[in-house]
């Protein structure tokens, strides 16, 4: 079983069921532990600060049910931050933690996917 970790847009597009899923990657969904990152209920809350009229109505409980499990943001990540070509702290936050933990990192971020990381997987396939 893999290990599986979702950028924000996927645990959005995950949560509301969505068919932007291609029929890879939900097979590949089926077939793994699926986690969360804390940085990413941080960042889904400043967007809802700074965003007018944008909810993501998620929260760690809302998240577990659907059988997401939360991985905490921890030094040893940050010390896995590379340079990419995105001008978005979230990304190269999160892509360091993936890193640090040996997961895949499931997305639909063009720069993310363009930039030839062998682990990040396209949300779309």
């Amino acid at each position: 079983m893999s290990n599986l970790l979702l950028d924000s847009n996927a645990v959005v597009e995950y949560a509301a069921a969505s068919p932007r899923f291609g029929r890879k990657t939900i097979r590949l969904l089926n077939s793994s532990q699926l986690y969360f990152s804390s940085i990413t209920l941080a960042e889904l809350k400043l967007k809802e600060l700074k965003r007018p009229g944008y909810r993501s109505n998620l929260d760690s409980d809302k998240l577990a049910k659907l059988g997401l499990i939360e991985l905490p943001y921890q030094a040893k990540d940050a010390e896995q931050m590379l340079e990419m070509q995105t001008n978005d702290p979230f990304d190269i936050i999160l892509v360091a933690q993936a890193i640090s933990r040996q997961m895949k990192f499931v997305t639909a971020d063009l720069r993310i996917l363009r930039s030839g990381l062998d682990f990040v997987i396209d949300l779309t396939d």
